[in-house]
């Protein structure tokens, strides 16, 4: 700074002028001074950027990972390579139980979870390392004639946890066999969410912010597709055999989430019964007589009273009628049962306590008010002293 100062008292002694230039001159060198400093402090190498960014969920910002979907056995792949040579490795394959394609002269070559364009560029390394052909002649070419139906594994908030095998064709379907020689496949039901609706749907306790899949025990990563419910727009993740799906808990109710969508079911069967006379075990639910009448997702406990026609007809004897409703979760051992007064559904409540969103296979019964009860004992009694009136009248003659 000393030194500064006394470049800056002789050039003001060298003249006006020179000093003016001087002046405009020195703003600019204290400004390269700062960043000389500045330089100085920097790493001398370069910053990781990669270290810095937050994770970045799977199927959103990754959406050029899955240009084309990723190979599983059974999938049917047609290898073409052109000109002299190409005829011994053209051909139609299939990948193997181990997820390999067995080529002519080759060792088996590994694939399973493989996009086409990379098995094309892995095979023409291989050919070219082992002198096959020479690499200004050689093309290889990869077509997915057909994808396989795929076994996935979904656990965690979803109403059906297990095992399922996505992707089934139709064999029997006309239309099926009319593009039989077409190259290429369409396979719309290999995706996490129709994976999501064979395992029955999420929960309203799902979060799907960190649904994660796990492919040959190695995490994916974390797939975000809150955007299915909202309408933005979600980057489908495509399967293979073998992947697990897991979905967390959010740790409370989410009532946005207990309607029809993509993930969640579209209908509910429920069990219902409201029968004065439990006869032969009929229901009587508009007519229906099956074990289970379906429901759209999103109803209430006293949307589906009423459709069950517990309320309704003589206040005196049908007003103070109770509705039953029996939630078993055998996933988990619980069962839980509210019983309220059928009037009280009937006031304004939107209280996921007292009148609930129903869930796939609760079951609900109506019973009778006193009224009806102490009508029917009368009637019973009724019923069992008639047969016995004749002899009664019979001996009050005598």
């Amino acid at each position: 700074m000393a030194k500064q100062k006394l470049l800056f008292s002789n050039l003001l002694k060298t003249g006006t002028g020179s000093g003016c230039i001087v002046l405009c001159l020195i703003p600019l060198m204290l400004l390269f001074s700062g960043l000389a400093r500045a330089t100085d402090i920097l790493p001398n190498s370069p910053i990781n950027l990669q270290q810095q960014r937050a994770e970045e969920p799977l199927g959103s910002t990754k959406q050029e990972m899955f240009s084309s979907l990723p190979l599983s056995p059974g999938d049917l792949v047609k290898i073409t390579i052109p000109g002299k040579g190409g005829e011994d490795f053209t051909g139609q394959y299939e990948v193997n139980l181990e997820g390999n394609l067995e080529i002519p002269y080759l060792d088996p070559l590994p694939v399973l979870g493989m996009q086409r364009e990379e098995v094309a560029r892995k095979l023409q390394a291989i050919l070219l390392e082992k002198k096959f052909f020479r690499p200004d002649l050689l093309r290889v070419s990869v077509q997915v004639l057909e994808y396989s139906a795929i076994q996935v594994t979904v656990t965690g908030e979803v109403f059906q946890p297990g095992r399922f095998l996505i992707n089934e064709r139709n064999t029997s379907s006309t239309t099926a066999s009319v593009f039989t020689n077409a190259p290429g496949d369409n396979p719309l039901n290999r995706f996490l969410t129709i994976a999501l609706q064979a395992a029955g749907g999420v929960k309203p306790t799902a979060d799907l912010n960190k649904i994660e899949i796990v492919r040959n025990g190695k995490s994916l990563g974390i797939v975000d597709i809150q955007g299915i419910l909202t309408g933005e727009s979600v980057a489908d993740v495509p399967l293979v055999a073998g992947d697990h799906i897991i979905v967390p808990n959010a740790g409370k109710f989410q009532q946005a989430l207990v309607r029809p969508s993509q993930i969640t079911p579209q209908q509910i069967p429920l069990y219902i019964s409201n029968l004065t006379d439990p006869t032969e075990g009929r229901l009587n639910v508009q007519g229906s007589q099956q074990n289970s009448v379906n429901f759209t997702y999103g109803t209430r406990f006293s949307q589906v009273v009423i459709a069950a026609q517990c309320i309704g007809g003589s206040a005196v004897s049908n007003a103070a009628r109770t509705a039953v409703l029996v939630r078993s979760e055998p996933a988990i051992g619980s069962e839980k049962t509210l019983a309220i007064a059928v009037e009280d559904l009937l006031q304004p409540s939107l209280n996921d306590q007292k009148n609930p969103f129903l869930m796939p296979y609760d079951g609900i019964a109506c019973y009778d008010s006193d009224a009806v009860n102490f009508s029917n004992f009368w009637k019973l009694v009724g019923d069992v002293v008639a047969p016995f009136s004749p002899f009664l009248i019979f001996f009050n003659g005598r």
